[in-house]
């Protein structure tokens, strides 16, 4: 049974720990969502040592962490969660307001939605509801919660069945042809899971039985609000969310949700504000990288994946050339990666595109090394034109080119190259050593002594076998099945 507590920290919040336990000595079943910005509040210390900020301390110590309390911030989710949160509710703990008149605006809103089970003590309130659903206990707390407990044995509360959420960035639409990132990843999960819910932009495109809760256009600010009101609309409709988003919204905005967070980057390159809880790390490599940045523990699950039955092997003879995929950056290495095959007299395809971060100097510079012929710089191609280069090419050579320290947490593109049954050849930085299988998918090198080796061993591959090994790492089927498996875990409540 879901209750919703809707108010400020100074509206007595102080109250939901021994609030909750009468609750629950009445309705075991009973679960509270607290829509409030009572964490904002408690992280910017608002009220110091007083009063109110030891009673903030205390209450935060008391319901993060508890299974039976979600936090939503008001501000964030705005009118629009706030009712749909109102409506998914068996009750409303609506309380009295002592110093400011902050909610009398949503008076008459949350009266038009004609709830039934109001439990408040704000008589303004009251007088827009049916009077049968207000009873007025102004200042005593105890006697109102004695009142809220005897009530709530006569709630029959229905249950639905419940599907896993994807979250997506809201960056590209998935579905979107072209494009091999995140939106790809949400994508292929929902294809492998088959019933589940997305929240993703408007004109995303997704499989038959995922259901799909647009988040709008791009927002132009980005992420943050345009997500939480959806996230708050769908509250009691899932019971386990996957964020594939960049900013984190569920586990940064209610520390008790059933969240699993996917990291993306070096966290030392990109360090964006992070969960508390249910981290997943793409690598070793990456996750030792978190864990000594924030000083909190994650687990290490790939979720980088692509379909066998697309990214296949045509059967055909092989170019001898190498090809290079990735933006036209330096940390890519696509100078490198020109300049070693130069070296090594071998022939390469340079395919990607110039993204805006791309320094103009360099780009420039990589254009200007390319003949043409030998070295042939391809730009951005379709993605059917990068499946045909995949399939015809000797080897992938991605030649990562960090500062010292630093390097690449994953990379998609070797995925696919291997599932086509093409070699990649790395060099060990990174998480890249993790990702190609030394001498099975491809070589790892250390110095560019070891590349003549590198890429005869590549050359005397057999393609089939490495296809043969990279499904059983990437298709998306075999790694969305492992991930069931944690997010049944997490449905339960597992924390980490």
């Amino acid at each position: 049974m879901n209750l919703l507590w809707l108010g400020k920290s100074v509206d007595g919040i102080w109250h939901l720990p021994s609030l909750l336990e009468k609750i629950q000595e009445a309705r075991e079943d009973a679960h509270l969502m607290v829509c409030s910005d009572f964490l904002t509040e408690y992280e910017a210390n608002c009220w110091g040592h007083n009063f109110y900020g030891e009673a903030l301390h205390k209450t935060y110590r008391a319901l993060i962490g508890n299974p039976s309390v979600d936090f939503f911030d008001m501000e964030a989710i705005g009118d629009i969660g706030i009712e749909a949160l109102a409506k998914s509710a068996d009750g409303l703990l609506y309380p009295f307001d002592p110093l400011t008149m902050r909610f009398k605006p949503m008076t008459s809103r949350l009266a038009s939605l004609k709830l039934k089970k109001f439990m408040t003590v704000d008589k303004d309130l009251a007088e827009a509801m049916p009077k049968e659903v207000y009873f007025d206990y102004p200042v005593d707390y105890d006697a109102w919660a004695g009142e809220v407990c005897m009530r709530l044995k006569n709630v029959n509360h229905s249950t639905k069945q419940q599907l896993p959420l994807l979250i997506a960035p809201v960056i590209y639409p998935v579905g979107r042809d072209g494009y091999s990132g995140v939106e790809k990843l949400v994508g292929l999960f929902a294809r492998a899971l088959d019933r589940c819910l997305v929240t993703a932009l408007e004109d995303s495109t997704l499989p038959t039985r995922a259901k799909l809760t647009s988040v709008g256009p791009q927002p132009q600010d980005y992420e943050e609000k345009a997500v939480s009101g959806v996230l708050a609309s769908l509250y009691g409709e899932y019971d386990v969310a996957v964020d594939f988003s960049h900013a984190k919204h569920l586990g940064r905005s209610n520390p008790n949700a059933n969240q699993i967070s996917i990291i993306w980057h070096d966290p030392y390159i990109i360090q964006p504000p992070q969960p508390i809880h249910n981290v997943i790390a793409l690598s070793l490599w990456q996750a030792s990288r978190f864990k000594k940045r924030y000083k909190q523990d994650c687990y290490v699950l790939n979720p980088i994946c692509a379909d066998a039955d697309y990214f296949s092997q045509s059967g055909g003879v092989r170019d001898d050339r190498l090809i290079f995929i990735g933006k036209m950056h330096p940390s890519k290495g696509a100078l490198e990666a020109i300049e070693l095959c130069k070296r090594l007299k071998q022939k390469l395809w340079l395919i990607g595109p110039v993204t805006p971060g791309d320094p103009p100097s360099y780009v420039k510079e990589v254009i200007a090394s390319c003949d043409q012929q030998d070295i042939m710089y391809l730009g951005e191609v379709s993605e059917a034109e990068k499946l045909m280069f995949l399939q015809k090419a000797k080897a992938l050579f991605y030649p990562v080119s960090y500062p010292p320290g630093q390097g690449e947490s994953h990379s998609h593109k070797l995925v696919e190259a291997m599932l086509c049954g093409t070699p990649c050849i790395v060099n060990d930085q990174g998480a890249m050593g993790e990702v190609v299988d030394d001498g099975v998918t491809g070589k790892i090198y250390k110095r560019e002594a070891e590349l003549v080796d590198a890429v005869e061993s590549c050359r005397d591959m057999d393609n089939a076998a490495v296809r043969d090994a990279a499904i059983k790492r990437w298709d998306y089927r075999e790694v969305v099945a492992k991930w069931e498996f944690l997010m049944h875990s997490v449905s339960t409540g597992e924390k980490w």
